[in-house]
């Protein structure tokens, strides 16, 4: 699956870059199923999947070095596994699915093989069953904003489902991944609109006040690398 570069994202994961984020030389492959009951727990699993999003958690990924690239790889690949055992065990657990559809889609962030493919089959089938998953529709928002455009508008209906799940309450990082979402569907004026109203919720945040002016000058534009 291409992914598209854009300056929406540049901005984002500027830290993430200047941190000496290590680009995957070759893709790396998706580790075979192994039978048997799980050995980690539901919770082990879920503590791990939140230490990995430290380097794979975005796009660039934040890795220093080749050996550290390895080393993630390692536990990403045991925690996919035990995620699947998981799965096996729990078939149809709205929880399991979750850290299944994280866990592919930091797969996809480091570069592994069919990882995108499973990430879409995955998210894709805990919204079927589960449309309300606030962690479903979170996986949803950051795997189709961070891929081709033609699937933002899959991304944007995560984050409008999220929306609507929290409110009258406000969540931050769903108007945040709104902006994202309509400057990557090249709606400049639903994008301007949300930054304005993301700056009342964060008065100067620099990456909107960038962002602004980036669409106000025509500085913003898509393009796929």
């Amino acid at each position: 699956m291409k992914r598209t570069i854009t300056l929406l994202s540049v901005l984002l994961y500027a830290a993430a870059a200047c941190s000496a984020a290590l680009a995957a030389e070759t893709p790396l492959d998706m580790p075979v199923a192994q039978p048997g009951a799980p050995k980690l727990t539901i919770q082990e699993i879920e503590e791990a999947v939140e230490n990995l999003n430290t380097y794979i958690g975005g796009y660039p990924p934040r890795l220093s070095s080749e050996q550290q690239r390895n080393q993630v790889y390692e536990t990403w690949k045991r925690a996919l596994r035990e995620a699947r055992r998981q799965d096996k065990a729990r078939p149809g657990s709205e929880q399991v699915l979750h850290l299944l559809a994280e866990l592919y889609r930091q797969g996809h962030n480091l570069d592994v093989r069919t990882s995108a493919d499973l990430a879409v089959e995955t998210i894709d089938s805990c919204l079927a069953r589960f449309p309300k998953s606030l962690g479903c529709n979170f996986s949803a928002s950051y795997f189709y904003l961070s891929v081709n455009p033609k699937y933002a508008p899959k991304g944007e209906q995560a984050l409008l489902t999220l929306r609507g799940i929290f409110a009258p309450d406000v969540n931050i990082e769903v108007e945040r991944g709104l902006v994202y979402a309509y400057v990557m569907q090249q709606r400049r004026a639903d994008a301007l609109k949300q930054i304005d109203y993301y700056l009342t919720l964060e008065p100067g945040a620099d990456w909107a006040l960038q962002f602004k002016r980036g669409l106000e000058d025509g500085e913003i534009k898509l393009q796929e690398e």
